[in-house]
């Protein structure tokens, strides 16, 4: 399915738009890598919204309307949190 994915730093960086055609929707919280030939390593990205934008010509043509999957993601330091680290304690048979 073709997503818009907007991403946005914090700072001076103006937020950016790339399409892609994904298998699935992201969710909230997913992790996104983004790596493009010439600007050098990956960019680090969470997935904070994904809304739908429709727009319809007519209800009397019958035609079908248009959909726009709208993905923003926000730019991490690092994909790994210390709370996702944390080791459980699991209480003993």
């Amino acid at each position: 399915m073709r997503v818009k994915v907007t991403f946005v730093s914090e700072g001076k960086e103006a937020p950016y738009s790339l399409d892609f055609d994904l298998p699935v929707l992201p969710t909230k919280g997913a992790d996104v890598l983004l790596s493009r030939p010439g600007q050098g390593g990956e960019e680090k990205f969470t997935v904070h919204r994904v809304w739908w934008q429709l727009s319809h010509p007519s209800t009397a043509t019958g035609d079908l309307g248009e959909v726009v999957i709208r993905v923003q993601c926000l730019k991490v330091q690092s994909l790994w949190n210390k709370d996702d680290m944390k080791l459980v304690d699991w209480p003993a048979p």
